[in-house]
């Protein structure tokens, strides 16, 4: 997985530079890195990527994406996993 996350990442690093960081295949690449981390059980990384993608989408399409992206993606996914999810120490 450590291959998968640099690939991910050098891919994130190229949309940034070509596109911005909140253009919206930036962001996809964003959410992808954050169920890279989810599945690694990294899950305040995990989240940090979620919560970028989520805000970077808001600002893109406006507030009302939040509730619709929610039920749908991989960040409502998450929330309910989270909520489960047994607390860890650092």
């Amino acid at each position: 997985m450590a291959e998968a996350e640099a690939m991910y990442r050098r891919a994130l690093e190229g949309y940034e530079k070509a596109w911005g960081p909140e253009h919206t295949s930036t962001l996809r690449t964003v959410n992808n890195l954050g169920r890279l981390y989810a599945d690694q059980g990294k899950m305040a990384e995990a989240e940090a990527m979620y919560r970028r993608a989520l805000e970077g989408k808001e600002k893109a399409w406006g507030r009302s994406t939040r509730r619709r992206w929610t039920r749908s993606t991989t960040w409502g996914v998450f929330t309910r996993i989270k909520a489960r999810w047994p607390k860890r120490k650092p």
